[in-house]
């Protein structure tokens, strides 16, 4: 039987690696794409603004080159989202790395031991999604509080300025701002 328990438990991380892999790959693609499509839409709409709704003197409507910068705050909204799903599988990997290094993997994976002094590592939750701290906190939870998510890691400014989200939407902000505060002079 512990043969058996050891191998099901092996599968089931492979499977989750490959799995996260997925999942990482997949949620790259969306933030590429929901980038490529803020940069057009707010290019565009620059574009249109400067091509096409000059004043009778000529002059631009400031005003509507400003509302440009609110593009991409609703797209960083956007990729706030799967930006924080994707930093959840990198934790997830994380934590699996670690627990295949560990003493714990050799008992319960290896060994195929039941658990180890009454607490078990979270099998398969790919995003990151049900064992989280909060889940350690029931009675029921058996479950080894290291390879926990925090979701507290995945709130406000940690996601919203991570790596190159704030540059790329906050560029584009600026720009639009800038270019607002040009015309108007």
């Amino acid at each position: 039987m512990k043969v058996l328990r050891a191998r099901h438990r092996w599968d089931i991380l492979q499977k989750e690696m490959g799995f996260i892999q997925e999942t990482i790959k997949n949620l790259d693609d969306i933030i590429y794409k929901t980038k490529s499509f803020a940069f057009a839409l707010w290019g565009g709409s620059l574009s249109l603004i400067f091509a096409q709704l000059k004043g009778p003197n000529g002059a631009l409507p400031t005003h509507l080159i400003a509302f440009t910068a609110l593009v991409p705050v609703f797209f960083w909204m956007m990729d706030y989202r799967w930006r924080k799903y994707l930093m959840q599988c990198g934790q997830r990997e994380r934590h699996i790395s670690l627990f295949v290094n560990s003493e714990a993997f050799e008992h319960l994976v290896l060994k195929g031991e039941k658990d180890l002094n009454g607490k078990q590592f979270p099998l398969f939750d790919v995003v990151g999604w049900i064992y989280t701290h909060s889940a350690y906190g029931h009675p029921e939870s058996d479950y080894l509080r290291e390879y926990l998510i925090k979701e507290s890691d995945y709130k406000g400014l940690k996601v919203l300025l991570f790596k190159d989200a704030k540059l790329f939407y906050g560029c584009m902000i600026a720009i639009s701002l800038l270019l607002a505060l040009f015309t108007k002079l």
